[in-house]
């Protein structure tokens, strides 16, 4: 009887649950560093030459306008 099937769905599921773990600590990351900029005042440049987020509407910034 092969069972290389079910050594195959554990691998998968094994690999999906780890992929979910990494997105969720990245996710982290990027929640902390955001906030530490917060703190110490760090603002975050636009995509636009020479602008500032806070300097445009969100609107404007999300492509809203």
């Amino acid at each position: 009887m092969d069972l290389s099937f079910m050594y195959k769905a554990y691998c998968d599921e094994e690999k999906a649950v780890f992929l979910c773990s990494m997105q969720k600590k990245k996710s982290q990351i990027r929640l902390n560093l955001r906030l530490l900029a917060e703190m110490v005042g760090f603002e975050p440049t636009c995509p636009i030459k020479d602008k500032t987020i806070s300097s445009f509407s969100c609107l404007t910034v999300l492509g809203g306008r």
